[in-house]
């Protein structure tokens, strides 16, 4: 049987960003026994903690920042097809998101001012751009295969904020 400190690194590894609760259900093993392994992987620095408003991904170690804060936005999948379309279609309005991804404006909105505070967004005259167009690319180029992998909370994330905007009239 493998070490319980490999299959956390692997999994990290295979998933930079990942969640917590995602983490546990990706290992299957008790709440208290992650719990202990990550606090030692983290103390021997193996890997790296990224806290935001009370949401807690894990890296690798080495991982740089920005990196890092821009690869757990772009695990959230509206997120990421709103950013890869803003990539090739900048300058974007809320009207031509909203069309393009077929959701409410303010399902758009409520994302863009998520990216927007993680710098990733840029708005200027209620028209959006990416804030670092090259470095995104490459973000995506280095973790495409990670990136197509779905975290099953940011999905439900998404599919409840959908649900609330369909309730409104």
């Amino acid at each position: 049987m493998r070490d319980i400190k490999s299959v956390i690194l692997d999994t990290i590894r295979d998933n930079p960003g990942i969640r917590y609760r995602e983490l546990l259900r990706a290992i299957g093993v008790m709440n208290g026994v992650l719990s202990y392994h990550i606090n030692l992987l983290e103390r021997e620095n193996a890997i790296v903690s990224e806290r935001y408003k009370g949401m807690v991904r894990y890296y690798l170690k080495g991982i740089d920042k920005e990196e890092a804060r821009i690869l757990g936005m772009l695990r959230i999948p509206m997120v990421k097809v709103i950013v890869e379309f803003m990539l090739d279609n900048e300058p974007c309005s809320l009207t031509t998101l909203s069309q393009y991804l077929d959701r409410s404006k303010s399902t758009i909105s409520w994302h863009l001012k998520r990216l927007i505070d993680e710098g990733i967004v840029i708005k200027h005259n209620n028209v959006y751009y990416t804030s670092d167009k090259d470095n995104i690319k490459s973000i995506i180029l280095k973790y495409k295969k990670e990136l197509e992998k779905v975290d099953t909370i940011d999905l439900l994330a998404d599919n409840y904020t959908d649900i609330i905007d369909d309730l409104r009239f």
